[in-house]
């Protein structure tokens, strides 16, 4: 990821990573190949993540299925969970063991409105504070994403298990190498249920999703 100012971007090798090796159980199917606007939801994911970044996000995926035969049809680089069923901790865990020692910028599968505002506040504050292991945002003083986690957070990352988040990872750090950053914007809705994709399908309306930027 290379540096730019205006984007907020760090001089850092950073690493975008969408994890989509859930399991969808509370939609009932596989939400992340949901068609919004005639696309699967992970695509527009994936396809803001590039945007914000400036690079091809990492996409965490189980081994087969739809979710991992949309990840190879676009060819985008592709870290497999062999074990799903394990929870995000497991995913979390291979992307560091893929991509480790490069800082990870986490985001979900199931948020396909990225903020472009934490985003960029992420990376700034990043930048601004090269001691710290993690950055998180808020939105209302609710944790959101996407996670910034690089060094000893990193290296505790590799070791989970099961659905032990990043926030656990977060909780561990010493005083001083986390740092939180207040978003004004509105946090992106998550993909849990039928009635959320409902809510997606109406909030995007007639436009595409790249209006909503």
């Amino acid at each position: 990821m290379p540096s730019s100012t205006d984007s907020g971007r760090t001089d850092e090798d950073i690493a975008p990573v969408v994890l989509a090796a859930g399991l969808s159980r509370r939609m009932g199917r596989p939400k992340l190949v949901l068609p919004v606007h005639g696309r699967p939801v992970l695509w527009w994911t994936v396809e803001a993540v590039r945007r914000l970044t400036g690079t091809p996000a990492w996409v965490v995926v189980p081994p087969e299925g739809p979710v991992a035969d949309l990840a190879r049809a676009e060819r985008w680089p592709i870290i497999v969970n062999p074990h799903p069923a394990a929870g995000v901790g497991a995913s979390l865990a291979c992307a560091a063991a893929r991509l480790a020692p490069r800082p990870l910028l986490v985001f979900l599968g199931d948020e396909p409105q990225v903020s472009p505002d934490a985003t960029r506040a992420v990376l700034a504050a990043a930048r601004e504070r090269p001691e710290a292991a993690a950055v998180e945002p808020t939105f209302g003083g609710v944790p959101g994403h996407p996670v910034l986690l690089r060094g000893p957070a990193l290296e505790r990352v590799r070791t989970l298990t099961g659905d032990r988040g990043a926030r656990s990872v977060l909780g561990e750090l010493e005083a001083g190498r986390r740092v939180v950053v207040p978003v004004a914007a509105p946090p992106p809705p998550d993909l849990d249920t039928p009635e959320d994709y409902a809510a997606l399908l109406a909030g995007w309306g007639d436009r595409a999703p790249e209006a909503k930027e």
